[in-house]
């Protein structure tokens, strides 16, 4: 991947030197995690079951949020900063 060139304004990728290849051996290794949800959390202290739990527990709080955009409707505030 040190090949690669990229243009400054888009990111898009200019030249490579490199040919794309199918690599079998990782898709099958890819695969043992079809159909699991990965989660990354800072919250290290925490067992497997004390974060599932968090994670369950965030539809509470975007429910909450749905409700308070609705009973509240946001608007844009403008201020000046000198």
């Amino acid at each position: 991947m040190k090949n690669l060139v990229f243009d400054p304004d888009t990111g898009e990728i200019v030249t490579t030197k490199q040919k794309p290849v199918f690599d079998e051996k990782k898709l099958r290794e890819e695969e043992k995690f079809d159909g699991y949800y990965a989660l990354v959390t800072s919250e290290w202290e925490k067992g497997d079951e004390g974060i599932v739990e968090i994670y369950r527990g965030l539809w509470r709080i975007e429910e909450a949020l749905k409700s308070a955009q609705f009973t509240f409707p946001a608007m844009t505030i403008y201020r000046h900063i000198s």
